[in-house]
């Protein structure tokens, strides 16, 4: 009976790191940098962007919202998160690096900002999601013959 339960544990054990996993593997930050790793991304501009979206991840968990930033010599000086009714509110976490404060922390390549921490060690990241390349075309399969064409 020990026997059973102690293999019940660990069967049950495996299955809930196995979700948490994969739950890891499909968070909106790795779906984004994966397209973004797939496709490319064009050129950041220096200026105001809208509808970003700004990454929070912490231990399992990842958050991410829509917001508008601006970028001056191709990095984030600003960030602000949307409400739901349109209007923003600055967002200005406390980094654990004094450099990631200012204007030399935030840099943008290839459509994300390099990853920044918090005191709180959560991983902040800006994904410029109107700069992702477009697909590629790809070529039209041909259709396999039926058996009633043999």
């Amino acid at each position: 009976m020990k026997h059973l339960l102690a293999a019940l544990f660990f069967v049950f054990a495996s299955a809930m790191q196995a979700q948490e996993n994969g739950n890891q593997l499909h968070t909106c930050y790795n779906q984004w940098a994966k397209a973004f790793d797939a496709r490319g991304a064009n050129e950041v501009k220096d200026g105001w962007h809208e509808d970003v979206i700004i990454s929070i991840r912490h231990k399992s968990t990842n958050d991410c919202f829509l917001g508008k930033v601006q970028v001056v010599n191709g990095k984030v000086t600003q960030i602000y998160i949307r409400f739901v009714d349109g209007k923003y509110d600055l967002f200005k976490p406390n980094f654990q690096s004094e450099k990631n404060n200012g204007p030399d922390g935030f840099s943008v390549s290839g459509g994300i900002t390099r990853t920044m921490i918090t005191m709180e060690e959560e991983l902040i990241n800006v994904i410029f999601q109107n700069h992702l390349k477009p697909k590629k075309k790809a070529y039209e399969r041909a259709p396999m013959p039926s058996f009633d064409d043999l």
